[in-house]
């Protein structure tokens, strides 16, 4: 079973530096990104060296949006994405952000939290 996610980007923060995300393709999804509820996210490690993995696993179909937060919770990085019910996987690039530690959230278009993950970038 092959899922594409369907990335737009429609919003990066003035501010914010920029994060690149990469549609994977899979057959499977590997264990580390397993996501037992309905909905959430998971990441494949939470030490992150340019890149990471990322789960998002989705209640139905729609947009939602992807957010990093710095440690002091600020945002540094906001995505939509349109993406189908069930696991997407993302290949999220980071290389552009400082050493520290992150938090990356799922929420609804209305702003509902789905997950959330925590996250440190070691170069």
């Amino acid at each position: 079973m092959k899922r594409i996610l369907l990335l737009t980007l429609l919003l990066v923060l003035g501010c914010a530096k920029e994060i690149d995300y990469e549609i994977v393709d899979f057959t499977f999804v590997p264990d580390e990104l397993v996501i037992d509820k309905d909905a959430g996210l998971r990441l494949a490690s939470n030490i992150v060296h340019g890149n990471v993995d990322i789960n998002v696993k989705l209640p139905s179909a729609g947009t939602y949006r992807i957010r990093v937060l710095d440690i002091t919770n600020r945002i540094v990085s906001q995505e939509k994405i349109e993406a189908p019910k069930g696991d997407n996987i993302l290949k999220v690039y980071v290389n552009t952000l400082p050493d520290q530690s992150y938090t990356v959230e799922l929420l609804t278009n209305e702003g509902d939290m789905l997950g959330r993950d925590v996250f440190a970038i070691v170069q």
